[in-house]
């Protein structure tokens, strides 16, 4: 772009920079809320997962660790607390930060929760579902959605085309 007294500017250079900006800050706001305590450490080959660290960091005293490649296709996920200890083992191919006590993980493309102990709140049998919201989370078994509650009971059957979370007491579900 040029302006009338012949400057040229290149706004392209600034815009990388103000994204190199922006990344490195969000990066060390993840080492700050993802530390393990000062002496303590994770088992080798096991890291916080940084997505949900970015977003969640430690939720009732857990965060989400993976093991194995970074970006790998087979890594298994579990929950550390503050000293590095492993809590929940890394059994999951997937794993998402807590939610009302408990946390939504996978296992070969199918879907439960655990609370902070690991113990599952129902078995791992749902196509997908979604994180807890104002006590309940939506589920999905062959396409139809609906919603369980903290107890592991299924509260709104299974009779939706799509449906939505909790918020204030209402869902957005469709037929």
């Amino acid at each position: 772009m040029r302006i009338s007294s012949g400057l040229e500017l290149n706004f392209k250079l600034i815009v990388i920079s103000l994204a190199l900006i922006l990344v490195s800050i969000n990066c060390y706001a993840i080492r700050e809320e993802c530390e393990i305590d000062k002496g303590y450490s994770l088992p080798e080959d096991t890291r916080v997962e940084l997505f949900e660290c970015y977003h969640h960091g430690f939720v009732e005293g857990l965060v989400v660790v993976e093991q194995g490649e970074v970006f790998g296709k087979n890594n298994k996920y579990g929950f550390a607390n503050k000293q590095g200890d492993i809590i929940v083992p890394l059994e999951f191919d997937n794993a998402s930060s807590f939610s009302e006590g408990f946390a939504k993980v996978e296992k070969q493309n199918k879907f439960s929760f655990i609370n902070t102990k690991g113990e599952p709140l129902v078995p791992i049998e749902y196509d997908s579902a979604r994180s807890f919201s104002d006590g309940f989370a939506v589920v999905e078994k062959a396409g139809n959605y609906g919603f369980l509650n903290t107890r592991g009971e299924i509260i709104i059957p299974l009779i939706y085309d799509t449906a939505w979370d909790f918020r204030q007491g209402l869902a957005l579900v469709g037929l």
